[in-house]
């Protein structure tokens, strides 16, 4: 495991813990809890194809340090910081920003293909569970309002990130899972959007009224399942950005 990682774990845990005291209460202090705790989650996301993709036959992923944990290995400035940074105060949606390079070439069959796409969002939904928990066990009321409203939205920003990651458009996980077994004919159609096709649905989602309301619903009825008040999250996006206080 990285330094890099523990110390991001350790930054999560100096940030929230003074929030749930009510020793801070800023929008600040929510932005930076809440920064701080998605890239831990966007690692585990990224540790989970990695231990899949090992798994499966490529060994080369040890040796680009994606078993460590460290986010250095996952980020990429623009993709893995502004853009999610960007997409997350504009619409309020968990976007799936790092990336793992696997050399499919050497996985053993379509299926563990198909397993390594799978194994992100796979991670991405144990963050949201563990995120819950003291939602589930009534244990979120001893805290302090700014805590309870920050971890509502992280639980529902991993909600987003899930489905938005299972669905099959070219970029996402969801396609991987079905990449393997599609014809070549359509994939090689597919090739010329593939690298963007992601951004031009965030797009949509952002800017096109009512596009993002089946995944908002979606990403509900996992928090209502979950315990999470749906109002909270709408406090949490309101403190969290601060600058438009």
């Amino acid at each position: 495991m990285s330094i890099n990682f523990l110390l991001l774990v350790v930054i999560s845990v100096v940030l929230g813990a003074p929030l749930a005291m009510g020793v801070l209460t800023s929008g600040v202090s929510v932005f930076l809890f809440v920064i701080a705790v998605w890239i831990v989650a966007v690692c585990l996301h990224e540790y989970g194809h990695a231990v899949a993709a090992d798994a499966g036959g490529d060994y080369t992923v040890q040796s680009k340090g994606y078993l460590s944990l460290d986010p250095v290995r996952y980020a990429d400035p623009v993709t893995s910081l502004v853009i999610p940074v960007a997409i997350l105060a504009l619409g309020g949606i968990g976007f799936p920003g790092a990336a793992v390079y696997i050399r499919h070439d050497l996985l053993r069959s379509p299926l563990w293909q198909s397993g390594v796409a799978l194994a992100g969002p796979a991670m991405t939904a144990v963050a949201m569970v563990v995120l819950a928990l003291p939602f589930a066990f009534g244990v979120i009321g001893a805290a302090a309002p700014a805590f309870q409203t920050a971890l509502a939205m992280l639980v529902f920003l991993q909600a987003t990130a899930l489905i938005l990651n299972l669905l099959p458009v070219p970029g996402l996980d969801g396609y991987g899972v079905i990449e393997p077994f599609l014809p070549q004919e359509l994939k090689r159609a597919i090739e010329p959007v593939r690298n963007y096709a992601f951004l031009i649905l965030f797009a949509l989602l952002i800017f096109v009224p009512g596009a993002a309301t089946p995944l908002f619903m979606g990403s509900f009825t996992l928090l209502n399942a979950l315990g999470v008040p749906a109002e909270w999250v709408f406090e949490g996006l309101q403190a969290f950005k601060f600058w438009e206080a």
